[in-house]
Formats: C-alpha cells, structure tokens, sequence
C-alpha cells in the first residue's frame, strides 16, 4: 500500500506537521490545509507550495477561503523547499534501500 505524507515546516517557530493519507489528491490537501489551519490559525498567511495536483482545485478553493495566500515554487527546484525536502528525505531513506 502506498502513503502519500503532506508535511508543513513553519522555519521561524519550528511548527512541524505532517499527515499520511491513501490518495495523491486535492480534496486530501484541502484536508490538510484544514487541519493545519486548525492547529495554527493565527498566523497562517502564506503557505509555500510545489506545482503538485494535490494543491490544485479544492485545495486553491480553501486556501481563498481561510484567507491564505499561495506561493508556488519554481518547477524542479527543491531548494526553494529545503525545510520540507530535510524532513521528508530521512522518510524516504528505508524505501530507497
């Protein structure tokens, strides 16, 4: 069975957020942006995001809604990501063996 892990990495208070869900899809990210708004709502303005589906449609309709504005990263380039990209990769270490 395959998981998918959304993470959220807040580098100034050190927030750390991650979920495992089934599916690679918009209505699993607007969950996630549900639940991290939940959890941290009063400051969530701006999420940094890839040009991945999963952050397309339903998700783009919820982040209108709570009022958060989307940054997109340039295509294949990880470094604008580096705070997630250095919490994913030990996650990914055991199936690249």
């Amino acid at each position: 069975m395959k998981v998918y892990i959304f993470t959220a990495v807040c580098p100034v208070s050190k927030l750390l957020f991650a979920r495992a869900y089934r599916k690679l899809n918009s209505l699993n990210g607007k969950d996630f942006l549900l639940r991290l708004n939940y959890l941290y709502s009063k400051d969530l303005t701006y999420v940094q995001v890839d040009n991945g589906g999963e952050f397309a449609k339903y998700f783009e309709i919820e982040a209108k809604k709570v009022g958060v504005t989307l940054i997109h990263n340039y295509p294949k380039s990880p470094k604008m990501n580096c705070y997630v990209e250095k919490v994913n990769l030990p996650a990914c270490l055991p199936a690249c063996r």
